[in-house]
């Protein structure tokens, strides 16, 4: 009886050994496990203070496109809760223009490749906002494709600028194919009332011009001058095309008066050069 009583309390002594051995490594495993938990909850602290502090919208995807998570500033930027977000499929908010252009970016996407791009985000019936998306796969030890995250930046305010340039750029252009069609008709504009103040001058040379002639002459010379004038303050206005502030004066004109002032213009080079130049008046004078 001895005996075995010492065989039981030596048994019961390893039972407690052993029981005071996995005892401590429970604790030590427990330890860690609280030390792991309070890291993983510091982390999570940490992760959610980035997310709420960032500019950028953080969103997950899974494989069918439904958002899994985003972060809450996007009711901040779009007037969407997070809430109305989850479980929707992001090419729902995406622009019908560009909605083909996200389904062959996500396709990419499960295929393993990262993408960069820009589309209007659809935030309230007509209303939208530029965004820039920089999405990436979600990978499974590093094999399979689980979902997608990535990164949604407003870009609003510099779609706007880039608008803007690009309507300057076109009105510059306008304006500088405008101003290059006015110098060349100013140039031809030109030469019209100088040809026709040379060949009047010269012909006010000949000693035998009657006094009616002579006349005459003067008064063709006088329009080509008042013609020059009023060129020259076309010129003025070159700066106004280039503002884009030219005016137009709708006036009543002679179509006969202009026609004989143009037959008149030439007629005297018509006959130097032995061209047998004439005009006729078909049109009525309507009276006012």
């Amino acid at each position: 009886m001895g005996k075995i009583s010492k065989e039981i309390l030596c048994e019961l002594k390893n039972l407690q050994q052993e029981n005071d051995s996995l005892e401590a490594l429970f604790n030590k495993y427990l330890s860690e496990y609280n030390r792991i938990e309070k890291a993983l909850r510091e982390c999570q602290k940490n992760h959610r203070i980035l997310i709420d502090n960032i500019d950028q919208i953080v969103y997950t995807l899974d494989v069918s496109g439904a958002f899994t998570f985003i972060s809450p500033n996007i009711e901040d930027q779009c007037g969407l809760s997070p809430s109305q977000i989850y479980g929707s499929f992001f090419i729902d908010f995406v622009h019908s223009d560009y909605k083909n252009t996200f389904k062959e970016q996500f396709s990419r996407l499960l295929l393993g490749k990262s993408y960069q791009s820009k589309y209007p985000i659809v935030i309230k019936g007509d209303k939208f906002v530029w965004m820039r998306n920089n999405a990436k796969p979600i990978l499974e030890g590093g094999k399979r494709i689980i979902g997608v995250q990535g990164v949604l930046t407003d870009i609003t305010d510099c779609i706007r600028v880039e608008q803007q340039l690009h309507r300057t750029r076109q009105k510059a252009e306008e304006s500088s194919r405008l101003k290059k069609t006015f110098l060349a008709n100013l140039n031809h504009e030109i030469r019209t009332p100088m040809n026709g103040i040379i060949g009047f001058a010269e012909l006010l040379k000949e000693d035998r011009l009657k006094s009616r002639s002579r006349k005459k002459y003067i008064e063709f010379i006088r329009e080509s001058g008042k013609q020059m004038l009023d060129i020259i303050n076309n010129l003025v206005e070159i700066s106004n095309i280039e503002a884009g502030e030219v005016k137009l004066i709708k006036t009543q004109t002679c179509i006969n008066e202009q026609i004989m002032y143009v037959y008149k213009l030439f007629k005297s080079f018509a006959l130097k050069k032995g061209i047998d130049l004439r005009s006729k008046i078909v049109l009525t004078k309507v009276s006012h």
